[in-house]
């Protein structure tokens, strides 16, 4: 397995492979003398993704979107090992974080149902639509116990937490009729790498507007209560903008249909 760049590492160490045509590997590799949590493309054995110095990385999803771990917190005394998700829509050429205690319970507005948790301690295990389980410590208040209440297992949708916007395809920032045309081509792409081919800086993501864990016919209603600004107060599109968007969701239909 192979750095960026033809360089080897000294020690390095893949752990889970995902599945599919371009299956990645995520690891720990030994760069500049620290352990680095990566990502290989295992077809080629180079590495895609370096998540930094002093992280680890456990376990990726099978769909290959989702890589768990753990980083060392030193804005705290004493440090601590806090449980991360590294997360990808584009085949690890960008990616996000999400730092389960510092984005979640640390966060101003937290999620409903955080409040009941003192820290997110490990994460065991994530499937391809982002939902994770691990290990924590809840609030004794919350948890129905006078004393220290241990620790106890925990179940978290990280995609809704994720930075991906439903609707946006074309990956802009915002959901408009820029959207249509990628929107279809989503639709009737085999796969994320197909659709990539076309709109390299979309994301298919996205387009699974339903979140049932990939896009599919079953988006195009939720797609046009967006575009239309009943989901989210976006401008309403042009009527050719919106035929244009019938008649592709149409072709997709009866292709769905034959297949």
């Amino acid at each position: 397995l192979v750095a960026e760049g033809g360089g080897r590492p000294a020690t390095s160490n893949a752990i889970s492979i995902s599945e599919g045509d371009r299956p990645f590997a995520a690891g720990v590799a030994s760069l500049d003398d620290l352990h680095h949590a990566v990502v290989w493309d295992v077809n080629s054995g180079t590495l895609v993704a370096d998540f930094g110095q002093r992280t680890k990385s456990y376990y990726i999803s099978a769909n290959g979107k989702y890589v768990i771990g753990s980083s060392i917190n030193f804005f705290v005394f004493p440090p601590t090992l806090d449980p991360v998700v590294w997360m990808t829509d584009d085949e690890w050429q960008t990616w996000s974080v999400l730092d389960l205690n510092g984005d979640i319970l640390g966060a101003d507005n937290p999620p409903p149902g955080a409040e009941t948790w003192e820290s997110f301690d490990i994460i065991n295990g994530i499937n391809d639509d982002g939902m994770i389980v691990g290990l924590g410590k809840p609030l004794a208040e919350f948890a129905g116990a006078e004393q220290d209440p241990g620790t106890l297992a925990f179940l978290l949708d990280t995609k809704a937490l994720s930075s991906v916007l439903l609707g946006d395809v074309n990956n802009d920032g915002a959901i408009d009729n820029l959207d249509i045309t990628p929107f279809i081509a989503a639709l009737a792409s085999e796969d994320e790498a197909a659709f990539l081919v076309d709109f390299p800086q979309g994301s298919y993501s996205a387009a699974d507007v339903d979140t049932s864990g990939s896009p599919d016919n079953l988006d195009i209603t939720p797609f046009i209560s967006l575009l239309t600004g009943q989901g989210s107060g976006s401008a309403v599109p042009e009527p050719a903008s919106l035929a244009l968007l019938a008649a592709g969701a149409l072709m997709t239909l009866r292709r769905g249909r034959r297949a």
